[in-house]
């Protein structure tokens, strides 16, 4: 599910996201963010989020 933000009465609440997802039976949900973002961090953290490292791999096709 791709949830965009086109403006604040647009948005989704992260909260609404994770009870949606337990209502359903989605275990778990996971986001993507830069370690230079240090505003998404910083708000993933306040969230209750778990920092995991990965890997990401990008297979570019446009090039």
């Amino acid at each position: 599910m791709l949830i965009e933000k086109v403006s604040d009465k647009d948005s989704i609440p992260l909260s609404g996201i994770t009870s949606y997802c337990k209502e359903t039976g989605i275990a778990e949900v996971f986001v993507q963010a830069d370690e230079a973002d240090g505003y998404a961090l910083y708000f993933y953290h306040s969230t209750g989020g778990i920092h995991e490292k990965v890997v990401h791999f990008v297979y570019p096709l446009n090039r």
